[in-house]
């Protein structure tokens, strides 16, 4: 009723528009189609030279939030189990970073996924290229800079059908930063298994920091709990050669529980502990365990060894 009235009274309204904006635009999302949905499977399909399915491609207005649901990489053969299977993958793409000539990631965020790498005695592997073309020499004129990549609730499973062994590792967690120029990140999962030949499955569990180097990954500690064991490795994996890994280990090796899974059948009784160091080396067509065996005491049935 007074002009001082409703100067507040306008700018009350102007906050209260501005702030349903601000809630429509985080939370109202656009279906962006089958024809686009099409055109972003197709780019990774070819990237991968595997085929890739998203169930339903979407974007929030204005935050440049892309989400892509129920997204499936398949395996080596239609018949084989995916590669990766997603429920949903989300991408935080400020799109205005464009006309700088860099295109800034805010954040890639993984959820609820389940990924499995298999490889078969022919050298065969399921890991689809992920490392890009190699570029001619000369300046770039665009990049694209990802600035963190989160995964969790997720399971990983890996398959090697040729010795055989495997491991699932349910509880999986991802998080890559970028820092000082390089990416570096922590991994974990818990109340996994671990599976060798015929013998008793191992109960498993791990912690692990690593820097990624290009298509080389160097894990620069890893924490290992299994059953009998609690062992400490450094390790480096080339994505650009899978399987090539190469891991130095130390082992506090208890030996009746050992005897439990690996002699499960035998009645004769082991005491003590041991170290273990060495190396484990996996390869295209062939893996190597090889190191020491140390213990300060151990007994078999009624023989001691010092």
């Amino acid at each position: 009723r007074t002009p001082r009235v409703r100067h507040h009274a306008r700018r009350v309204l102007l906050v209260a528009a501005a702030l349903v904006a601000a809630l429509l635009a985080s939370t109202f999302s656009v279906n962006l189609g089958p024809a686009l949905r099409h055109r972003a499977e197709q780019a990774a399909t070819n990237y991968m030279k595997r085929p890739m399915h998203i169930g339903r491609l979407s974007v929030h207005l204005f935050t440049g939030q892309f989400e892509h649901d129920n997204v499936v990489i398949e395996g080596l053969a239609p018949t084989d189990r995916p590669f990766l299977q997603a429920r949903r993958i989300t991408v935080s793409v400020p799109w205005w970073t464009i006309f700088t000539g860099e295109l800034i990631v805010q954040s890639v965020h993984m959820t609820d996924w389940d990924m499995v790498i298999e490889t078969f005695p022919d050298g065969r592997h399921s890991l689809p290229k992920l490392t890009p073309e190699r570029r001619s020499t000369g300046p770039r004129r665009f990049t694209t800079t990802v600035k963190m990549v989160r995964t969790d609730h997720g399971r990983f499973t890996f398959i090697d059908h040729g010795a055989p062994w495997s491991v699932v590792c349910p509880n999986m967690s991802v998080l890559v930063t970028r820092a000082r120029g390089q990416y570096i990140g922590r991994a974990s999962f818990s109340s996994g298994i671990v599976q060798i030949h015929s013998f008793l499955p191992m109960a498993a569990s791990m912690e692990t920091g690593f820097i990624i180097d290009g298509p080389r990954i160097h894990l620069n500690r890893i924490d290992l709990t299994t059953d009998g064991a609690r062992s400490v490795l450094t390790g480096d994996v080339d994505l650009a050669h899978w399987p090539e890994q190469l891991y130095r280990v130390h082992s506090r090796v208890d030996f009746p529980r050992m005897r439990q899974i690996f002699f499960a059948s035998e009645t004769w009784r082991v005491t003590g502990e041991g170290d273990f160091d060495g190396t484990f080396h996996l390869y295209k067509g062939g893996r190597e365990l090889k190191g020491r065996f140390a213990s300060g005491a151990a007994s078999v049935d009624d023989y001691a060894f010092t």
